[in-house]
């Protein structure tokens, strides 16, 4: 880890990196989860709150925020019904690009790296404006390296 500018990389960090991921995943984003649909049924108004936060006064009482699955907040801010059915048409448009994209760049890893990040931090993040520096980079650089792959099939047909 990289700390007061001195860069740490042990056992201990690895370890960390590990188990801060699997915990992030599995237990916070699906107590989160849990969290809004037992608020949702209570009959809680998220209107004009950030979901997150308001999830996060509910868990501990205090200032702060609650990640979830991005089914969570579909949910909480569209309903049940319409919720799934929006999540439905996302993975649904996820998966037509993704074969797209496997099936013209099955050799370019790098393409489909960027593509991984721009579907992880959706799925795992809230669309705000929070995280949209995070998300205009990687579709800056998915566009980048777009690009320079068709600037290198173009070499590669001239000669």
């Amino acid at each position: 880890m990289i700390a007061k500018d001195k860069l740490v990389f042990n056992i201990e960090t690895i370890k960390y990196l590990f188990e801060s991921s699997i915990r992030r995943f599995f237990i916070t984003q699906g107590s989160g989860f849990i969290v809004r649909l037992d608020m949702l049924e209570s009959g809680f108004k998220f209107v004009g709150k950030d979901i997150k936060r308001a999830v996060y006064d509910k868990i501990y009482g205090g200032a702060g925020g609650a990640p979830t699955y991005f089914l969570g907040n579909l949910i909480v801010s569209f309903g049940y019904i319409k919720g799934f059915i929006i999540h439905s048409s996302i993975l649904s448009l996820i998966y037509y690009i993704s074969s797209i994209i496997d099936y013209n760049y099955k050799k370019n890893n790098g393409v489909k790296w960027i593509f991984f990040s721009i579907i992880f931090i959706i799925g795992n993040t809230e669309i705000t404006l929070a995280n949209l520096p995070r998300v205009i980079a990687i579709i800056f650089n998915f566009f980048i390296i777009f690009i320079l792959n068709i600037n290198a099939k173009l070499l590669r047909r001239k000669n």
